[in-house]
């Protein structure tokens, strides 16, 4: 009974028959740390008593699970540390004057990724599991599953949010002809709104390049002091040598006395 409990729960945290919300932090090297939040109210329904205080007791006890629950609302947290090495993301940055451009392009979403976090969690807090999730990330790039999936989603009025939150201030945020929802760094957008025609979402943003504005000044505040120091050189009258030779007294001149002889009678 619980292998079937525990089938049920992943089928429905991962196929979005329940909320879910993913975050994207995305840092200045493309580095990135991707949340996902569960609201398990609807499975907690067909779980055991207590299981979320389980989950809750297993997250405390084990840092490397990554997670924290809120009792209360039912909210499961599970957060990984990701690279833009093209799987998941990609992450450009062109640094210009005075701006820096960023461009992240999200080509699956790592659904694979938290099904397996999530396991980890019922496993810890004591929960029988029979084999594993063989579960694969959501491919934006695949149109054929994008459009099934998306239609799933409609037919229980299903919604799985990505936020994406961007080094600056995002300048577009599109996923083909769709246009996601901007607030300052972050943009949202619906995966079954994205799913309907799969495409790669594609995020920009800009800030002012900090590092080669200082760079700059401070070149510039060199060559001025060095400019004033020139022109205070020349203006300077060229300075007096003082003569510290030691003057030697002229040798006395001699003068020659001529004696005239007196003349006789």
């Amino acid at each position: 009974m619980r292998a079937i409990i525990l089938l049920l729960l992943i089928s429905l945290a991962f196929t979005g028959s329940v909320t879910q919300t993913y975050y994207q932090t995305v840092s200045e090297s493309g580095s990135s740390v991707i949340s996902q939040e569960l609201d398990a109210t609807v499975i907690m329904q067909f779980m055991p008593d207590g299981t979320i205080n389980s989950m809750q007791s297993a997250c405390l006890l084990d840092e490397e699970l990554s997670c924290s629950i809120n009792v209360n609302d039912n909210i499961i947290r599970t957060s990984r540390e990701f690279e833009a090495d093209g799987y998941y993301y990609s992450f450009e940055a062109e640094y210009e004057i005075p701006y820096v451009d960023y461009t992240l392009t999200v080509n699956k979403v790592p659904k694979d990724v938290f099904s397996k976090a999530i396991e980890k969690i019922i496993v810890e807090a004591g929960i029988p599991v029979e084999g594993g999730s063989n579960l694969v990330p959501i491919d934006l790039t695949d149109k054929e599953s994008g459009r099934t999936l998306s239609s799933q989603m409609d037919n229980f009025n299903l919604d799985i949010l990505y936020i994406m939150e961007m080094p600056g201030g995002i300048t577009s945020a599109q996923a083909g002809e769709l246009n996601g929802e901007i607030a300052g760094e972050a943009a949202t957008f619906n995966l079954r709104e994205v799913l309907a025609d799969s495409a790669p979402i594609v995020v920009k943003s800009r800030q002012i390049n900090w590092l080669y504005l200082i760079a700059i000044a401070g070149i510039v505040i060199v060559i001025v002091m060095a400019a004033s120091f020139m022109r205070k050189k020349r203006r300077m009258p060229a300075p007096q040598v003082k003569d510290t030779r030691i003057a030697r007294p002229r040798p006395a001149i001699k003068k020659k006395v001529v004696k005239r002889r007196k003349k006789t009678k």
